[in-house]
């Protein structure tokens, strides 16, 4: 099921709910890509979010995916709130504990997705708390023997995320046990970087970036390949450019600001093999998916399987040519 290229087996996979919010839409799509996708992240399923779904939705979608397939991470909502509201921490534990790690066992993966904070924190000031409450998540892993070889991931160069701060001045990976350590993992995300407020803010009104701003983009890329490649967990892949004023639009993969062939380059060069995993953000329209229509009943405005099929069609013709 593999991506063949060169001798070199390459991992494909997608956001389970980018495709469709049933499992049988999912199985449907993905029947007719070639070679068929290897994993699947899990975000959302029958028009709720994580957060809404039951043990029994969870295990119900779980079960109607094809065989072959696995998932390969639980993309919840652990740690998207205020780490500094008093109490916050251990609620976010309860929820790990209760029904993340749960979940997960029921859909047979071995990492869970973490944010870290809210938007536009002072991330130095938070270093601290930020700490302790991945601490806390891996002490609450450590009490079953489930939880113990579970991984956290988080995903780089997004305001919510703790993983926006630079990896070399960032103390959480220091901080860890080495058993901890081993199973923390990064999601490299590039689309991101248009999302991010200073990336948008120097790419100015909409305006193409300029060619220092690329340069600055390109190495922070390499920067971050290099620091974290031998804890990169997956790749999401999707594309986006500005619109004005100063608004991050989502586009079909290889038409936005993402140099994507450059950065599988050098993933390539890493020897980084996947997996890759699309996550495309587009809604029937074309246009990018706002809040409210993101996990509408029945998956009619999240889940697109001609844009999900068209952008693995994209990621394959990408990684050929870079791994070639």
């Amino acid at each position: 099921m593999c991506l063949l290229v060169n001798g070199r087996t390459v991992i494909l996979g997608a956001i389970s709910d980018e495709i469709g919010q049933t499992p049988e839409i999912v199985a449907s799509t993905i029947s007719s890509w070639d070679p068929p996708p290897d994993v699947l992240g899990f975000r959302s399923a029958y028009g709720k979010k994580t957060h809404e779904l039951t043990a029994e939705l969870v295990g119900q979608f779980r079960a109607g995916l094809p065989k072959g397939v696995s998932i390969c991470c639980l993309e919840g909502n652990l740690g998207k709130a205020d780490l500094h509201r008093l109490g916050v921490i251990e609620e976010q534990a309860d929820y790990l504990r209760d029904r993340l790690l749960p979940w997960a066992e029921l859909l047979g993966t071995e990492r869970i997705r973490l944010f870290g904070g809210n938007r536009y924190l002072d991330l130095p000031r938070m270093w601290p708390t930020v700490v302790r409450f991945v601490q806390q998540m891996f002490n609450v892993l450590n009490e079953t023997p489930a939880g113990y070889e579970m991984g956290l991931s988080v995903e780089t160069e997004f305001a919510t995320n703790v993983a926006s701060l630079t990896y070399s001045e960032w103390p959480l990976l220091g901080s860890l046990q080495d058993h901890d350590y081993h199973r923390w993992g990064t999601i490299l995300d590039p689309g991101n970087y248009v999302y991010n407020v200073e990336q948008v803010v120097a790419w100015g009104q909409g305006e193409e970036p300029t060619p220092t701003v690329r340069k600055r983009f390109s190495n922070r890329l390499e920067q971050e390949i290099a620091y974290c490649n031998q804890n990169i967990a997956e790749v999401h892949v999707k594309d986006a450019i500005l619109d004005p004023p100063i608004r991050p639009r989502s586009v079909p993969l290889g038409e936005g600001l993402v140099p994507w062939p450059e950065i599988l380059c050098k993933l390539a060069e890493v020897d980084f093999n996947g997996p890759y995993v699309l996550e495309c953000h587009l809604d029937p329209e074309g246009g990018e998916l706002d809040e409210a229509s993101r996990y509408q009943p029945g998956g009619d405005r999240y889940g697109n399987p001609a844009h999900a099929t068209a952008a693995y069609e994209t990621l394959c013709e990408l990684i050929r040519e870079a791994y070639a």
